[in-house]
Parts: C-alpha cells; structure tokens; sequence
C-alpha cells in the first residue's frame, strides 16, 4: 500500500502477508488505520514472520504444512 491511503489491521491467529494486505486464517477483521500505522504495523509482521522462518531453520525445525510451498 502506498503511504497515501489508508491500510486495514487484522487481529487473527495466524497472519500472512498478501498484495492485498494482510491475510488472517480466521478471515479479515477489519479497522481502518492510518497509512504510517498500517505500515508501522506491516514491517513489524514482516520482520516477525522473517524471524519465525529464520529461527525454524536454524533450529532444524520442519517448516510447517503449506509455508514451504508459499516461500517458493
């Protein structure tokens, strides 16, 4: 989303970043934020799904169902 528009939140278990937003398994659950929050918000999930991942790895843990084919 560029800085001029408006971004959405999404409380959910699991969260997924998409072109569209960000993706909950639950669904959307939307509330309507600023652009610099929404980014705000965007780079901390990203960074913590970075995290996830990374960590996974170096641990040796499996990936779990479906992430493997998503990073491809």
């Amino acid at each position: 989303m560029s800085g001029s528009r408006d971004g959405t939140v999404i409380l959910a278990r699991e969260l997924r970043l998409t072109e569209d937003g960000i993706r909950g398994t639950m669904g959307w659950i939307e509330d309507r934020v600023s652009a610099d929050v929404y980014e705000k918000m965007k780079t901390v999930i990203e960074q913590s799904i970075r995290y996830g991942i990374l960590k996974n790895i170096l641990e040796g843990h499996a990936f779990s169902d479906g992430l493997e084919e998503e990073l491809e």
